[in-house]
Order: C-alpha cells, then structure tokens, then sequence
C-alpha cells in the first residue's frame, strides 16, 4: 500500500535486481560452533547490578555503561541474524546449518560507543561475537538483490 502510494504521488518508478556485493558470510569456526542450546528455564540476567528475564523466542540490544549486550534466549537463527545485520551495516549470508534454538549474551562496544571514563574498553562486535558464539563473520562477496529507483517526479498536490 505504501509503494503503490509512493508511486502514485512520486511517480516512483522501481525495479529490483540481483548484483554481487559485499557481504559478510557465517560460517562455524573449526567445525563446531559454541551457542548454548536452549533450555525451558527462564534466563535471568544480570548486568551491572540490574536484574531482568528475557522472554523465551526473543532477542534484545541494550546499551550499558560497559558497552551493548546481545541477548537471545531461545531463538533460532532467523531471530539472531537481523541483529547481527543491524551491528554490521551489511548484507549477510548464513552458512552455519544451525536449525536450533540458543541462548547467547555477547558483550562488545558499539563502533562510536562513548563508555564511562573507568570503563574498561571492551571487543567490537567483529571479535566478540566470533569469540564468545564460535561462528566467524567473514567478508565476501555475494549475490543481493537491491531495489533501483528509476525514475522519481516531484510529488503531486494533496488530495
């Protein structure tokens, strides 16, 4: 409804297509990857003295004094990946096979985080997510589809 909009009052003209571009590719590090796999209990956690439950099938970025936590409690790959697209800014493949569900906190530092002064700095997400889940983020370069505005006219008077 909104692209049809879009059309009619911009006289937006799209198509889509497929190029190569870069990507980020996951893969499980030498063989086995780290997540833990889920359980029924509830995942209580506790971050600078904060105390929370996060829901069962749900993923979550909170920003702390010492940096960002991902945290997942019993979600499949499907839930993960869009955070993770998020954190890069980039098109991503997955390539691990993991058809679980898992629970994960992975601690880092946003790109441009600003952390209190007696912070310790901490991983990006390029490091600790490989590091603390056992799957590598690789760069590459792959097929993506994009959409290409062909042609746009100024927007029509308010009806």
């Amino acid at each position: 409804m909104f692209q049809s909009l879009l059309e009619h009052r911009f006289k937006l003209e799209i198509h889509r297509e497929t190029r190569d571009l870069p990507l980020y590719e996951l893969t499980i590090a030498k063989g086995k990857s780290r997540l833990t796999p889920s359980s029924d209990a509830q995942m209580s956690l506790t971050v600078e003295g904060k105390h929370w439950n996060q829901q069962q099938g749900t993923c979550g970025v909170s920003m702390w004094l010492e940096g960002a936590h991902l945290v997942c409690h019993a979600a499949s790959m499907d839930k993960i990946l869009p955070y993770i697209i998020a954190e890069l800014h980039a098109p991503l493949v997955d390539r691990t096979g993991l058809t679980g569900t898992y629970d994960l906190n992975v601690r880092y530092v946003p790109d441009g985080a600003k952390l209190r002064v007696d912070a310790e700095a901490g991983p990006s997400f390029l490091q600790a997510f490989p590091d603390d889940t056992g799957i590598k983020l690789e760069k590459g370069k792959g097929p993506v589809e994009v959409m290409t505005i062909d042609r746009m006219g100024k927007p029509s008077e308010n009806q």
